[in-house]
């Protein structure tokens, strides 16, 4: 999978002056990261500026063997994106019209063409993501569309099609917001345990601070340095630490 992400001093202003900022952000591959803080304090801009969604200020921003700073034009961007990142939305994630293989399918298709890689790779990055369905005990739901599914199987086919071209970065915002507690803490242990098995890097999203204590790294709102007009996201703990 290549290097970790290595980001420094992000910061993302809007256009009525609020602001977020992450001063040290450090992912490595195999060990999910949590990001929490309260309701509008900018967790999923943050989550959108590192996803190359949205442009952020920043000294530093290594994205496996990419030096994300050195990138200049939207196109490469798009590329670097699609080729490198694995998205889990809030809501939606699955086209409605296609079955949960197909999803798989498309997402592979379009990685490996951003990447420039041959398309004979696709058969096996397939054969892999059905096993993490598996894993995910939907093996049995590929070939249903969206609407067929619950909301916890739909969650779950989500993250599957997100890891299915296996990306240096998986990027989740608050996967667990329609799940109940149990079905919630099950999520977060196999996100954790995929991520470790795939070793790629990812960032979790959530409010639920019970549940992002499953993962080692955890980044939080600095309430202390932060204030109505500025929020900051700091690291809490981690298996190493931030550098200078």
């Amino acid at each position: 999978m290549g290097r970790g992400v290595s980001i420094r001093a992000l910061e993302y202003r809007y256009p009525g002056g609020f602001s977020v900022s992450v001063p040290c952000l450090e992912l490595s591959p195999g060990v999910p990261a949590a990001l929490t803080g309260i309701s509008g304090s900018g967790k999923s801009t943050v989550v959108e500026c590192i996803g190359l969604l949205k442009h952020g200020s920043c000294t530093r921003f290594i994205l496996g063997d990419s030096d994300v700073l050195a990138v200049e034009s939207e196109a490469q961007r798009a590329h670097l994106r699609q080729g490198q990142i694995g998205f889990m939305p809030q809501s939606g994630g699955l086209v409605a019209f296609l079955t949960v293989r197909e999803n798989l399918q498309v997402q592979i298709m379009l990685a490996l063409k951003a990447r420039g890689i041959t398309q004979n790779k696709a058969p096996a990055l397939l054969q892999q993501a059905k096993e993490v369905a598996a894993a995910l005990g939907i093996a049995d739901l590929l070939n249903k569309y969206p609407h067929q599914l619950s909301v916890g199987q739909r969650q779950r086919a989500v993250f599957c099609r997100a890891v299915s071209a296996q990306p240096q970065l998986l990027l989740i915002d608050e996967p667990t917001a329609a799940l109940d507690p149990a079905k919630a803490r099950v999520l977060f242990s196999l996100i954790a345990q995929i991520c470790r098995d795939l070793q790629c890097c990812a960032l979790v999203v959530t409010h639920d601070v019970r549940n992002a204590a499953l993962f080692k790294t955890h980044y939080a709102l600095d309430e202390a340095a932060s204030n109505g007009e500025h929020s900051v996201f700091a690291l809490q703990s981690a298996e190493g630490i931030c550098p200078a």
